[in-house]
């Protein structure tokens, strides 16, 4: 006689949901989206506007009106280690190097890790009806993390050259 355990298949789809969402939860978005999502195309915008980290804040808003906080908080930090990392890429790449290359790079990056993540997502939004979030927004939001990082670069720099460093 066979255990119980021998009578159900080892190989067979896990029976638990194994999407982000639940359907049916309450956590579920109901389209369209209040305020609306910001498109793959104003990720681009923001990005350029306000380097990676303006994109990962349109993206946070995103995530936050979708009900994943975790994502939200997590990207976050990718934008501000992409933003490092290539600021560090921007000083060691040679001087005839040309200076577009590398912005419109990370934006055209910015704009496809958008549209893989809200893609399937802000097609549903505009089914019902849906606008995407409001472009004055996304440009006060990249212009400030601008600020913000010439602000930063700024100090560290100023800090560098009162310790003789630079």
């Amino acid at each position: 006689m066979p255990s119980r355990h021998m009578e159900q298949n080892p190989y067979a789809p896990p029976q638990g949901v194994v999407s982000d969402i639940d359907s049916g939860s309450a956590s579920a978005p109901s389209f369209p989206i209040p305020g609306g999502l910001y498109t793959s195309g104003q990720h681009f915008v923001a990005s350029f506007l306000g380097s990676p980290i303006a994109a990962a804040l349109a993206a946070a808003s995103n995530y936050r009106k979708l009900g994943r906080e975790r994502d939200a908080r997590k990207v976050i930090l990718w934008g501000i280690a992409a933003t490092v990392v290539l600021l560090g890429v921007a000083y060691v790449l040679p001087d005839r190097f040309p200076s577009s290359v590398l912005p419109l790079a990370y934006c055209v990056g910015a704009r496809a890790l958008a549209q893989a993540a809200f893609g399937d997502v802000l097609t549903a939004h505009r089914a019902a009806g849906g606008k995407p979030a409001s472009w004055w927004r996304l440009i006060g939001i990249s212009l400030l993390s601008l600020l913000v990082l010439v602000g930063v670069l700024f100090a560290g720099l100023f800090a560098l050259a009162y310790l003789g460093a630079a």
